[in-house]
């Protein structure tokens, strides 16, 4: 076995992967580690084959280039065929935008060598902008895998509360023992597929179960009058989000008397007109217990269930009005002096 694999899902990657393919020629401090480079073609159509194969003609022979064609689309499908051909004891996840820094390779091998408890880890991400970010883009920055923390010492992603975010895909090192005796074989998600993140060339769909129960069905997009229609029919919102205030669906769900169960209590709004399960950060697993008995009690309690609805529409009739709303807006008007 190797001491690592830098393995690369690509899907029509021919603008970029050029370069990254020169990051990782140029990697140093890499003598006394024994490496490869693993590349899975995720159903590209473009020219990504070819330039795969014209690189392997005139690559050093000491970390080979290995190429993988796996034509079932997702990101999650390409990382198991990835970590299937993968010879490294620890298999290094890059995509085809990411470019490692110069001592990439020999620092996430170092670093699993010092920390043989860590199954998974990640460093820091750095962007590099097209142009100017929004103002407050550094508050959304970690949803888009940039990872830019001032804390330079290792910490547990398990005993720190991150906004319940883990280690993004892109960068990511993970010990193949680790994912051997963890993931299952046939999975469940199959990650971003060739529409879901037209940025980076992947269209059609973005995370879905690959199995659901019969009882279960995912609706998708619904216009204004499906929502309002839905929700009138259905005995309970159910909100596992963890990064919102107070969402619009809470007050339009209260507005057709159906209450709440959320691990989310803006306002005390879910506390008032629902169940509110507490807040769990990371997984979010260690709630599931909770959810499954507010539920319980939601369904099985009509009364209780009715009452709940009632009020939340009195609350939100009062408070989340048209009056209410000019008001408020024209003292913000008003106080940013704008007329």
């Amino acid at each position: 076995m190797l001491n690592f694999s830098v393995a690369i899902r690509i899907y029509n990657g021919e603008k970029y992967l050029p370069l990254l393919l020169e990051k990782l020629r140029s990697q140093v401090n890499t003598e006394n580690i024994s490496w490869e480079i693993v590349i899975v073609d995720n159903n590209s159509t473009d020219n990504t084959t070819r330039i795969i194969q014209e690189y392997q003609l005139d690559w050093p022979e000491s970390y080979p280039i290995h190429y993988f064609f796996e034509p079932q689309q997702g990101a999650s499908y390409a990382r198991q065929r990835a970590m299937k051909e993968a010879k490294g004891s620890l298999v290094g996840f890059l995509d085809d935008d990411n470019l490692p820094s110069p001592d990439w390779v020999a620092s996430a091998y170092v670093f699993g060598q010092s920390h043989p408890q860590a199954g998974a880890y990640n460093g820091l991400i750095h962007a590099i902008y097209q142009g100017e970010p929004p103002k407050n883009f550094k508050k959304i920055a970690s949803c888009l895998a940039i990872i830019e923390w001032k804390k330079t010492e290792p910490f547990c992603f398990n005993l720190q509360k991150k906004g319940g975010l883990l280690p993004p895909g892109a960068g990511i090192v993970i010990r193949k023992e680790a994912w051997e005796e963890n993931v299952p074989f046939n999975l469940e998600l199959k990650g971003p597929v060739s529409g879901s993140l037209n940025a980076k060339g992947e269209d059609k769909g973005a995370w879905q179960p690959t199995s659901l129960p019969d009882n279960v069905k995912l609706m998708g997009h619904v216009g204004e009058e499906d929502k309002i229609r839905i929700l009138s029919q259905a005995w309970v919102l159910i909100n596992t989000s963890i990064h919102e205030g107070l969402p619009v669906s809470f007050q339009e769900s209260l507005k057709c008397e159906t209450p709440i169960l959320s691990c989310l209590d803006p306002e005390n709004v879910v506390s008032q007109f629902g169940i509110y399960v507490g807040r769990y950060d990371g997984t979010g697993m260690e709630g599931i217990p909770k959810f499954i008995e507010g539920l319980k009690t939601l369904l099985e309690n009509h009364e209780l269930r009715t009452k709940l609805g009632k009020e939340g529409r009195k609350w939100v009739s009062k408070t989340h009005n048209q009056d209410n709303f000019q008001k408020v807006f024209s003292g913000l008007c008003k106080k940013a002096k704008v007329y």
